[in-house]
């Protein structure tokens, strides 16, 4: 795991990430229950190196190709293309 970044705008909301994998991840009592994210024809399975949360269930991630991933839930919905190095 490289990155966990809890959600502040969902309480009993998690991602990690790290090789090859994000996870979304739901508190309910004293379990953590993960969803694995869901690249579909939108971005390519990679290792994602950072992670941030923000509102409306968005969450972004950097992929170590440079590109930067946006999800919505558990489902990439968009890629941004060599963003970052």
């Amino acid at each position: 795991i490289f990155d966990i970044s809890w959600d502040l705008y969902q309480p009993n909301k998690l991602v990690s990430c790290g090789v090859k994998h994000i996870k979304f991840w739901s508190l309910c009592g004293n379990a953590l229950t993960p969803k694995r994210g869901v690249f579909g024809k939108t971005g390519d399975l990679q290792t994602i190196l950072c992670l941030a949360c923000a509102r409306d269930e968005l969450t972004y991630s950097g992929a170590l190709n440079g590109d930067i991933y946006v999800w919505k839930g558990i489902n990439l919905i968009r890629t941004i293309q060599g963003a970052h190095t």
